[in-house]
Parts: C-alpha cells; structure tokens; sequence
C-alpha cells in the first residue's frame, strides 16, 4: 500500500499524533446523536475544509454511520487545492 507523506499535517489538521487524538476526543465529546431512520444509511458525505473549520461535524457524521454496525468499505474521494489538482479516491 502506498502511504502518501502528510502534507498539510500541522495546517490543517493537528501536527502531531497526540494533537489529533486529542481532537477526535473533543469531537466525540461533543458528539450529538443523530436519530436514526427506520432504513439503513448506507454514506454520508463530510465537508473537508480542515479539523477547524469541519472537524466536528465530519466525526459527528462519521459516528452515525457506524452507530449500530460496523463499516465495510470506506472510500474517500477528494479534489484539492486548484482545478489541475489531481482527482484522489482511496478505498
């Protein structure tokens, strides 16, 4: 698996391992459960504008898609930066 190096690491998101950890948990601590409907969710879509400005509505999101079962594929898509940027998906 290739591992891209963290670019951004710092600036739009915490540096450091322990500063993200740190974050989820203040994410999840303030974590509002989301009524759950009568059919399964199957996705959910996150705003990707960095932990400051998104973070806390990404892991609210997150945390009900996973509320009662867990995850079987996780794909990532996103477009950065400038309209040349390349096109990521990660699965």
């Amino acid at each position: 698996m290739h591992l891209r190096r963290a670019d951004f690491a710092g600036s739009w998101y915490p540096g450091e391992e322990r500063e993200c950890r740190k974050s989820i948990e203040i994410f999840e601590t303030d974590f509002e459960p989301c009524p759950l409907p009568e059919k399964d969710i199957l996705g959910g879509i996150v705003p990707h504008a960095g932990w400051v400005f998104s973070g806390a509505i990404a892991c609210n999101v997150i945390k009900c898609l996973g509320a009662d079962k867990s995850c079987d594929t996780c794909l990532i898509f996103g477009k950065h930066l400038h309209p040349s940027s390349p096109q990521y998906i990660m699965a």
